[in-house]
């Protein structure tokens, strides 16, 4: 199997330089260039065709054939580099080679068109080319910054100031996110539908009941691995977001009872709730999903050590819709409460699968044991 290539630095360079010399200077050819210039003026159907028809082609591109493109000819770059080109940008490919010059090239370019972008895994983006793009490309709707470490509140405040029609904001493991940027964001941010903050462990509880507070209309929230998390900020989500249909709490070890009661009290459109390794919740906390969130399709619990046969029972029996349950390390768990969900869910085996590997797997060890114990004590 050929191994994929690395994209290069020399593939972004037209949106940093003005000059197709800039472009070889970064890395490509001249000769491959020229040929393909070549080839271009050989056979240029896209002369035949209006600029309208073209740029439609072309929007079809990624950014490495967009940027390749440009490199052939005057006029294919000025239409390869045309903003309405540039409504979706994922750069996650380019992690390495992706600086703060790429995200200012590609926020002049852009400017209005830019829609959706992804700079996620981008460790040498700063703060200086978010606030750029911030205020250049003010109609973003979806702004990925999933690992950009140098990335802070300042840059959060530009964003949340500039773009009010935000409606996805990932800053999850990387951003230096504090308190401090959730205040802008809950006050700043009220169309935002779709927030992403695992593992910012730098935020305090009251940090994210400002998120909270202010965000009204979210959808998905993301809140795994972080430390701080806590039934306040539950309260606080159940409270203020009672369109919530996507929740991730994994790991969140200060989440009890009574913060799931709350939560499930205010958001009934709930379909997705993971409570992973979320070690101190128990049947009370299956009994509330159960009674308030009769929509859940999805739900993840697993080492959680304290559930047992009763909770999911109870569950089951007021949550028909639910398609995927993950009981990994479910200790407590037994074989009357297997019988009863395979019995209420019938033949929806992603329900169960998970659990029967777990299940049968406690079985065979028991069953190994007390095998050995006769062998050689009876």
């Amino acid at each position: 199997m050929m191994n994929r290539q690395r994209p290069q630095r020399g593939e972004l360079a037209p949106l940093i330089d003005a000059d197709l010399e800039c472009a070889i200077a970064h890395g490509s050819s001249t000769d491959s260039l020229s040929s393909m210039a070549s080839e271009a003026c050989d056979e240029d159907y896209f002369e035949f065709l209006p600029p309208e028809i073209i740029l439609k082609i072309m929007s079809f591109l990624d950014v490495v054939s967009l940027c390749r493109c440009a490199q052939v000819s005057k006029s294919w770059k000025t239409l390869a580099l045309d903003g309405s080109n540039w409504k979706h940008v994922a750069l996650f490919n380019f992690q390495v080679v992706v600086t703060d010059e790429i995200v200012e090239g590609l926020a002049q370019r852009c400017l209005g068109f830019l829609r959706v972008l992804n700079l996620d895994g981008c460790r040498s983006v700063k703060n200086q080319a978010i606030m750029l793009l911030a205020k250049r490309c003010n109609l973003i709707e979806e702004l990925t910054l999933k690992g950009c470490s140098e990335v802070s509140d300042r840059a959060i405040k530009y964003v949340c100031q500039n773009c009010p029609s935000l409606r996805l904001l990932d800053v999850s493991e990387g951003p230096v996110i504090t308190d401090q940027g959730c205040g802008f964001i809950g006050n700043g941010q009220h169309t935002l539908r779709h927030l992403y903050m695992s593992w910012c462990n730098d935020v305090t509880s009251a940090g994210f009941q400002r998120v909270f507070s202010g965000c009204r209309n979210l959808q998905t929230v993301n809140l795994m691995g972080c430390s701080q998390v806590d039934d306040v900020v539950l309260k606080t989500i159940g409270t203020r977001c009672p369109q919530l249909q996507r929740l991730n709490v994994a790991c969140c070890i200060a989440v009890t009872n009574r913060g799931v009661a709350d939560l499930t009290n205010g958001c009934h459109a709930l379909e997705c709730l993971c409570l992973s390794q979320c070690g101190n919740i128990s049947n009370r906390s299956l009994r509330a999903i159960g009674r308030n969130c009769p929509r859940l399709r999805t739900l993840e619990v697993a080492e959680c050590t304290h559930l047992g046969d009763d909770g999911f029972i109870t569950l089951s029996e007021n949550c028909h819709n639910l398609t995927h349950m993950d009981l990994e390390e479910c200790s407590l768990v037994g074989a009357y409460c297997f019988a009863v969900l395979v019995w209420i869910h019938g033949t929806n085996i992603q329900l169960c699968v998970r659990f029967l590997f777990s299940f049968c797997f406690r079985q065979l060890c028991r069953r190994s044991s007390s095998l050995l114990w006769r062998v050689f004590f009876a």
